[in-house]
């Protein structure tokens, strides 16, 4: 097993040949280490990559993001060298919102290298729970509220 630690990911191979990326998105306030415990139950040609947002993790002493597009563009500039392979992306809660932004973000950038990114955002933003309403699913969440 090795691990690649860089400013925005974290990265964990069981040292077997990588053959899909599972790329995680933590939750609003926590940080990525929550989620390194996953490397542990995942087959071993999964490659865990989880996002470091500023001010979170190793990452606390910077501020963090307040500017969304600003966001988008550095997630995705970040995972830019870890989409070489199949990879799906998850998400809680505002992580969801983020995977689900960043896969919008590379198909109107990149189209005819995100064929399948849609499919994946749908399955980010199912992470998104009823508390955290957000623009893009508005009627999955009113029908939960009555």
């Amino acid at each position: 097993m090795y691990t690649d630690t860089r400013q925005w990911t974290l990265v964990i191979n069981s040292g077997h040949a990588t053959r899909i990326r599972l790329i995680c998105f933590p939750q609003a306030g926590a940080a990525a280490e929550q989620l390194r415990v996953w490397s542990n139950s995942l087959a071993d040609h999964i490659e865990l990559v989880v996002i470091n947002l500023p001010g979170h993790g190793p990452r606390r002493d910077e501020a963090p993001c307040d500017n969304w597009p600003s966001l988008l563009e550095n997630t995705f500039a970040a995972l830019n060298p870890w989409l070489d392979k199949p990879h799906a992306l998850f998400g809680h809660g505002l992580g969801a919102l983020l995977a689900y932004e960043t896969c919008k973000y590379a198909q109107e950038r990149f189209p005819q290298q995100t064929a399948t990114c849609s499919s994946l955002a749908a399955a980010a933003l199912t992470a998104c729970p009823a508390g955290l309403c957000c623009t893009h699913c508005p009627s999955r969440h009113s029908a939960k509220r009555s």
